[in-house]
């Protein structure tokens, strides 16, 4: 078996070499800490007020932008359609094909519940 001899001596030369240790690697971490989170913050601030006086020194007029973006959207929208001709039927031009469904309902109801089917107008 291996004996340990410690006596008050060695055990305080290890306490101080892990406290030593311990307080660089505490210091390396709280530098490493403040960099990241406090220096970086801070030099990228002020590199973003330089960058604004060099790339925008006019301000927008956002009430007259949202204006024109309004005034585009209403050109691009497209109308709804209300009824389709039928491409299908021979020699019927002026009928179109019903987009309600009440009256589609009510001739499925009248022919006893059989399935319901477009009808032309």
């Amino acid at each position: 078996m291996l004996k340990l001899k410690l006596n008050i001596q060695k055990i305080n030369i290890y306490f101080c070499v892990i406290t030593a240790i311990a307080t660089i690697a505490a210091t390396a971490l709280i530098s490493l800490f403040l960099y990241k989170n406090f220096y970086r913050t801070i030099t990228q601030s002020e590199e973003i007020l330089i960058l604004r006086k060099k790339v925008a020194p006019l301000s927008i007029n956002m009430d007259k932008f949202n204006k024109i973006m309004e005034r585009v959207e209403e050109k691009n929208k497209i109308s709804k359609i209300k009824s389709i001709n039928n491409p299908f039927s021979y020699g019927a031009r002026g009928k179109q094909i019903s987009n309600t469904k009440d009256k589609i309902e009510n001739k499925a109801n009248k022919q006893n519940n059989a399935p319901a089917i477009p009808q032309f107008q």
